[in-house]
């Protein structure tokens, strides 16, 4: 299972290794886990179904676990957020949190966490591969039909429809105005009804050229400032 999560987020078995062993510590690794719950195999969201704001709809529900292991890492995020650390501490708690993603990919926090390290760093690569990753992993938890629209009420939920408003950014910064559609379509799709990302989506349109469909968007978001 570690090899297959290993190969499916493209990192180098030596570089999970060199930062597991950075993380114990030199401890064994029972001694590690007592520690540190990287390898709770409780899920770290669960898909609820029921009513939100008085209609029924699915959400990507914070379990335990999430606490659990944000715990761990807090105190490196406090000193990203709070203390301007030099770049080879920085680097040092990327790392931390990349080994741990390596482990846990449903860790969304996690993956949210990184993404703001590598728009700190410039990364736009790295910011679009983790945002593709986040996006796969926020996907195998949800069902295939959605019922209802996600919220941004719900951690999982506002995770997975940031991701998605992102990656389209990403994508349309970089010119794959095809890709940026697809994917604020999908947000569109999921998610609440959001005035800016409709304005967005017609906008992409509009680059791309696609003039059969601008009327209609455009007729959607004046009915929602009305």
């Amino acid at each position: 299972i570690g090899r297959r999560l290993v190969d499916s987020l493209h990192l180098p078995l030596t570089s999970i290794m060199d930062a597991m062993a950075h993380l114990m510590g030199g401890r064994s690794w029972a001694e590690f886990s007592q520690r540190t719950p990287i390898s709770n195999p409780s899920p770290m969201y669960r898909c609820v179904t029921g009513l939100h704001n008085g209609r029924n709809s699915t959400q990507l529900e914070m379990t335990p676990a999430v606490d659990e292991l944000e715990r761990t890492l807090m105190d490196d995020w406090a000193v990203l957020e709070h203390d301007n650390p030099d770049p080879a501490v920085r680097e040092t708690i990327r790392h931390r949190t990349e080994r741990v993603l390596a482990f846990r990919p449903d860790f969304l926090s996690g993956w949210d966490n990184v993404i703001t390290m590598y728009q700190l760093e410039g990364d736009v690569d790295r910011i679009k591969w983790a945002l593709e990753m986040a996006i796969v992993n926020a996907e195998e938890m949800l069902p295939a039909k959605l019922e209802g629209k996600l919220s941004f009420d719900y951690d999982g939920s506002r995770f997975y429809l940031g991701f998605l408003k992102s990656l389209a950014e990403i994508q349309a910064n970089l010119g794959d105005l095809s890709a940026a559609v697809k994917t604020l379509r999908r947000r569109r799709a999921v998610g609440a009804s959001d005035v800016e990302i409709d304005m967005d989506y017609a906008l992409l349109l509009t680059l791309e050229g696609k003039s059969s469909r601008i009327g209609a968007e455009i007729t959607k978001l004046q009915a929602g400032f009305t």
